[in-house]
């Protein structure tokens, strides 16, 4: 009994009833932290994607892991719940043409010649920054163009290409490529503007904004503004005239016999000669988007031969003018596609010279 035990022994089975317990405390414990790791899955236990923390000034804050460039590649402008961030894109370039067009060898060449005359520009004090507008029917090929440019860009000189997705999007690239200059001087990079008049017809701050830029405040340099448009009458006199804005204008036209001919081999290799032939006189005046639907509804889908170029010639541009059946155009929304209230009117015009 505990009254006939000496106090040493007492203290003994006090300390061995106290391990007793520990041990079991701990036991318990281990399972519960094991059936806490099996239900919790690593996104929940590092929900934040915190890896380090970022310093600015006297401040930290947690953060991912970092670069110290951005990688050479496409960029559009996404929201990341704090600001509004540069996201790669994945941009598939397996499938671009360089089809034998003057046009094509025109803005290559001119592009070339701007990245390989840095030392010319700082020598006599010139900006150096390079503006080209694309201007052409819906469909001729200006967007491959653009593929091409940035494609020839990423791999020659690893440079970056920021597409301004719509008018929202130049307040983003404003702040974001102050930053990008400030930590990549010497980067050379491409801000893409796809049908830029809509970036301009409500005018405003906006339009304002998008002038300051292409002017070459906020430190833009060593960049080229590349823009496209189906309708360049609609354009600001303040744009399309001011070559300090908007350097060079390219019309970019229906593909020639050549071309056809360069895209439909590529597209369609061990295609026999006398096809091929027939096809190209058969596509006479299509555009690139035309053709690319004539050859997919042919080869592909097995559609009749005729029946398919038949239907082509009945869209909306045909031998570089708009096709006669305005009605049928109007009914397929082709000018309501980017959203211009007059296009209707600006078509019957064309129409009647």
């Amino acid at each position: 009994m505990i009254q006939n035990k000496d106090p040493k022994s007492l203290l003994d089975d006090s300390n061995a009833l106290y391990a007793d317990l520990k041990g079991m405390h701990d036991r318990m414990a281990q399972k519960l932290s094991d059936v806490a790791d099996t239900e919790a899955s690593t996104v929940e236990k590092y929900a934040s994607g915190a890896t380090q923390w970022g310093v600015r000034g006297r401040q930290f804050a947690p953060t991912g892991n970092t670069v110290s460039t951005l990688p050479a590649g496409w960029y559009k402008f996404s929201w990341n719940g704090y600001m509004m961030v540069p996201e790669l894109l994945d941009v598939r370039n397996d499938e671009l043409i360089k089809l034998p067009m003057p046009e094509y060898d025109a803005v290559l060449d001119d592009m070339k010649r701007f990245w390989e005359s840095e030392d010319k520009y700082r020598k006599y004090n010139f900006p150096y920054k390079r503006g080209i507008v694309l201007y052409g029917r819906p469909g001729t090929g200006k967007s491959g163009l653009i593929r091409l440019l940035g494609d020839d860009l990423i791999t020659q000189y690893k440079g970056v290409l920021f597409n301004l997705g719509s008018p929202d999007d130049i307040y983003a690239f404003e702040s974001i490529f102050s930053v990008f200059r400030e930590l990549e001087p010497d980067r050379k990079a491409i801000c893409v503007m796809e049908d830029v008049d809509n970036f301009v017809r409500y005018g405003g701050s906006t339009q304002a904004k998008l002038l300051n830029i292409l002017d070459g405040n906020m430190r833009y340099d060593n960049i080229v503004f590349l823009a496209t448009t189906n309708f360049p009458e609609m354009l600001l006199e303040s744009l399309s005239n001011r070559p300090s804005r908007f350097d060079r204008r390219y019309e970019v036209g229906t593909p020639s016999a050549e071309a056809r001919s360069v895209y439909i081999s590529t597209k369609f290799k061990g295609l026999p000669k006398d096809e091929l032939e027939k096809l190209v006189t058969a596509t006479e005046g299509f555009n690139i988007d035309m053709l690319k639907e004539t050859v997919l509804s042919i080869y592909v889908l097995g559609y009749d031969f005729d029946k398919v170029v038949e239907d082509m010639k009945g869209l909306f541009v045909y031998n570089g003018r708009v096709g006669e059946n305005v009605d049928r155009f109007k009914k397929a929304g082709g000018y309501d596609s980017v959203q211009h209230d007059d296009a209707h009117e600006l078509f019957e015009q064309e129409l009647n010279k």
